[in-house]
């Protein structure tokens, strides 16, 4: 009987300390749950303002590449008026060397 007694009381106590450790599992598991789910709502916050700024950038980035074509577009066009003048300016010294007038 005293073993009876004893075995109940050690199934007891047995009992209640496997539904402690099961309830503070469970809380655990919530808990995991939770810090989860907001490191994902931080993982998506992160992406899409990465993403945002992705965007940003190659908008900016675009922006300067026209900008520097349009630049050099009007610098290759100085350059080639300034150079037509010269040869227009030689091939007149030269026309007037062969015709026999001096040059201005």
């Amino acid at each position: 009987m005293k073993i009876n007694k004893i075995t109940q009381k050690l199934a007891f106590f047995g009992a209640i300390i496997i539904t402690v450790f099961l309830t503070s599992c469970g809380e655990t598991v919530d808990g995991m749950k939770k810090d989860t789910e907001k490191a994902v709502e931080a993982t998506e916050k992160a992406a899409d303002a990465t993403v945002d700024a992705t965007k940003k950038l190659a908008e900016e980035t675009k922006a300067a590449v026209e900008s520097a074509a349009d630049a050099t577009a009007k610098k290759t066009e100085a350059v080639v008026e300034g150079t037509k003048a010269a040869v227009e300016g030689a091939a007149e010294a030269v026309k007037k060397s062969v015709e026999g007038t001096p040059p201005n």
